[in-house]
């Protein structure tokens, strides 16, 4: 079933992750009634490090479970994914955002269990500070990935649907042959038309409906001759 795209999460970009998980692990108060200062501050401090952790990765963990395997994909799709980003870059993007929420998983853990078991209110307030700002660190060294998802996700909610029960005709051929004028013509996709070549560097849809049966007709960027004599898109 083909529409995947179209069905992906929204993603936050990171600063908006960080700036929330912070305001909201800030206002996260100790367990109530407990007397002893030292304990209080040190279970205040275990249970606002336990929330940054969870603000800041639950997010992530949000799109990689969202965000499709390309193995579940319309086999239209999965070629999209692949003449769009490239071999195995999806993946990679996925892989990395997973990757960091695991890190921020595990920095979080080890500072919360060490704060925890602070002996002073000094000493917690301490170990509150420096998981804070590790957690931070982390976030932030790995916020690339996510600002990579973020094109990702751009890029797949603009691809265009396709029917597999419709007929589809798919221009191909050299740039500047005139696919994009002859879909402008025939059918109801509007794809710029310059005088110049490659100014199609995407894949656009139009439909054409005659004698009450509907078409689909793609338009797909030019293509060129390799050194090796084989074809291949411009990018």
């Amino acid at each position: 079933m083909v529409g995947a795209f179209q069905r992906i999460p929204m993603v936050m970009p990171a600063t908006d992750i960080l700036m929330s998980a912070q305001r909201k692990s800030r206002n996260v108060p100790p367990t109530k009634g407990i007397q002893n200062i030292a304990k209080r501050e040190r279970n205040k401090g275990a249970k606002q490090l336990d929330a940054l952790m969870k603000e800041l990765s639950v997010p992530l963990r949000t799109y990689t479970e969202n965000f499709p395997r390309r193995r579940d994909l319309h086999p239209y799709e999965r070629s999209l994914i692949e003449l769009t980003f490239g071999e195995g870059y999806y993946e990679k993007v996925l892989g990395r955002v997973d990757a960091l929420r695991k890190k921020i998983t595990s920095v979080g853990k080890q500072h919360a269990s060490v704060c925890a078991k602070s002996l002073t209110k000094r000493e917690a307030e301490e170990r509150l500070t420096e998981g804070r700002k590790e957690l931070e660190e982390v976030f932030q060294r790995g916020q690339n990935a996510i600002e990579d998802l973020i094109n990702v996700a751009k890029a797949l909610r603009s691809m265009p649907v396709v029917d597999p029960h419709i007929p589809t005709l798919c221009l191909v051929g050299s740039p500047n042959v005139g696919k994009s004028s002859l879909v402008r013509i025939l059918s109801t996709g509007k794809p710029e038309v310059c005088s110049y070549p490659f100014t199609t560097r995407g894949i656009l849809m139009g439909h054409i409906v005659s004698n009450h049966e509907r078409f689909q007709v793609t338009d797909t960027p030019g293509l060129l001759t390799r050194h090796d004599g084989q074809s291949d898109f411009p990018y």
